[in-house]
C-alpha cells in the first residue's frame, strides 16, 4: 500500500510539475508578446514623431525619373493629366492623448502629411473606338484601361454612340457617389460637356439625392443606364475616366462649384443626427442626443439646427449646409454632407474607440480627410464604445465649443 501511494504521488509531483512549466512557458511567451508589441507601438510612434519634426513630407520621384516614367500631359483632354502636390492638415484634439490614437491607425500617419506619390496625381481620359467595356474592372486610380478591347467585327446586345462607364464599387449610394463617383465626373467635365446630350452614362442609381445630384451636373434620366456586373456593353466610342486621383483638393473644391455651392462662410451650427430610423446601418448612435440637443440650444439659440436628413429634400440640405459655420456630429454617413458647407466652416467628429482582440483601435473615417481638402477646420473627439454606441462628454464639448467659437 505504501509503494502505491508513493507511486501516486511521483505521479502527482510530476503532473504538478509539468502544469507549472506549461503556465510558466506560457506566461513567458504572453509577455515576451506583449513586450514585443510595446516596442513596436513605441517605434511606431518614433517614426511618427520624426515625421512630424521634419514638417512630414513624403520625398517625391527624381525629377529625371518622372521626367522618363511618367506620360506626358495632355492639353486639352481627352489624354493625360498631372495634379499638384498636396497636404492633408493634421486634426485638432481637445485631448492630447486622442492624438496618440489617432496616429496608431496606420491608413492616418499615411495619408497625413504631403501627398507626393505620382501614381496618385495622374489622371487620363481614354477613348476606345469600337470599344467592348469589361465590368470586372475596378473603376479607381488603379483602373485597367488595357482590359477595355476594340472590336470592330461585333457588337453587344447593349450597344451605344457614345458610352462613359462609371462603374464605381457602391456609387449608388449618397456616400460613395461624392467620395467615388463625383471626383471621376469633375475631372472629366470639361470634356464631356463638349459632348452633351450625345453621350450615355453607364452607371448605378438606387437613392433619390444620386439623382438629383446626376441632374445638377447637367444630366438628364434618359441618359443614365443601370449597369450590371453580368452583362457585356459595347461603343462606337467607349470613353474611360475612371482613373482619377482618389483624392486631392482640386476634385472636391471642384464638386462643390460643379454643383453650384458657392458659400464663403456661414452662421449656423448644425447637429447631425444618427437614428435607428434614418441610418442604413445600425450603430453609431449619440446616446444622449437630447442632453446635447438641449445644451446646443441654449448656447446658440436660432443660429442652432438639429439635422435628420429625412425631414429634408436634397435641395434643401444643400441650402442649409450652405449656412453651416460649425457641423457636429458622430461618425456616419450624415457627415458626408460636410461636403456641401462653406470652407470656412468647422467640423466636429465623435471617433468611437472599439474594443479588439488585439487592443485598442479606431475606425477608420474619411471624413478628416475630406474635411482638410475642402479647408475646413476638422476636430477629431474619441469616445468609448458602448455597445457600438456612444455618449458625449458635455463639459468636454463646452471646452471645446469655447475655443472653436473663438478662432
Amino acid at each position: 500500500m505504501n509503494r502505491i501511494r508513493r507511486v501516486l504521488l511521483a505521479v502527482l509531483v510530476a503532473y504538478i510539475c509539468c502544469v507549472s512549466g506549461v503556465v510558466f512557458f506560457y506566461k513567458y511567451m504572453m509577455d515576451g508578446s506583449k513586450q514585443q508589441q510595446h516596442m513596436d507601438e513605441l517605434s511606431f510612434l518614433h517614426a511618427w514623431q520624426e515625421k512630424k519634426n521634419t514638417t512630414n513630407t513624403r520625398q517625391p520621384l527624381p525629377k529625371a525619373l518622372e521626367q522618363t516614367e511618367l506620360p506626358p500631359a495632355t492639353t486639352p483632354f481627352p489624354g493625360w493629366k498631372h495634379y499638384k502636390p498636396f497636404h492633408v492638415a493634421m486634426p485638432t484634439f481637445i485631448d492630447p492623448a486622442h492624438e496618440q490614437i489617432f496616429v496608431r491607425q496606420k491608413m492616418n500617419a499615411e495619408l497625413w502629411g504631403d501627398n507626393n506619390e505620382s501614381a496618385r496625381l495622374l489622371g487620363e481620359i481614354r477613348i476606345v473606338k469600337n470599344g467592348w467595356y469589361d465590368t470586372a474592372d475596378d473603376c479607381g486610380y488603379k483602373a485597367n484601361y488595357e482590359r477595355h478591347h476594340a472590336d470592330n467585327m461585333t457588337h453587344a446586345a447593349d450597344h451605344f454612340a457614345r458610352l462613359v462607364p462609371v462603374m464605381v464599387p457602391d456609387g449608388w449610394s449618397f456616400q460613395h457617389f461624392l467620395d467615388g463617383v463625383l471626383p471621376k465626373l469633375v475631372q472629366a467635365l470639361p470634356y464631356l460637356q463638349t459632348l452633351q446630350p450625345n453621350i450615355t452614362i453607364l452607371t448605378q442609381i438606387k437613392d433619390a439625392n444620386v439623382r438629383d445630384m446626376w441632374h445638377r451636373l447637367g444630366f438628364r434620366d434618359e441618359q443614365l443606364v443601370e449597369g450590371y456586373r453580368h452583362k457585356k456593353y459595347s461603343a462606337d466610342e467607349l470613353i474611360l475616366i475612371c482613373r482619377t486621383p482618389p483624392i486631392h483638393p482640386d476634385l472636391w473644391k471642384g464638386a462643390k462649384e460643379n454643383l453650384g455651392l458657392f458659400a464663403k462662410e456661414g452662421e449656423k451650427v448644425i447637429l447631425v443626427a444618427r437614428t435607428n430610423s434614418n441610418s442604413r446601418n445600425k450603430g453609431r448612435l449619440m446616446l444622449n442626443a437630447m442632453e446635447v440637443h438641449n445644451y446646443l440650444s441654449k448656447r446658440y439659440n436660432q443660429s442652432y439646427v438639429f439635422f435628420d436628413h429625412k425631414a429634408y429634400s436634397f435641395n434643401q440640405t444643400l441650402a442649409l449646409f450652405q449656412t453651416a459655420r460649425l457641423i457636429i456630429g458622430g461618425h456616419g454617413g450624415g457627415l458626408y454632407n460636410l461636403n456641401f458647407a462653406p470652407n470656412s466652416a468647422k467640423v466636429v467628429e465623435y471617433m468611437q474607440i472599439e474594443d479588439y482582440p488585439n487592443g485598442k483601435e479606431v475606425g477608420y473615417g474619411i471624413f478628416w480627410a475630406m474635411s482638410s481638402l475642402l479647408g475646413q477646420d476638422y476636430w477629431r473627439v474619441y469616445t468609448p464604445s458602448i455597445k457600438r454606441d456612444f455618449t458625449v462628454n458635455v463639459s468636454q464639448l463646452d471646452d471645446l465649443l469655447s475655443i472653436v467659437d473663438d478662432k
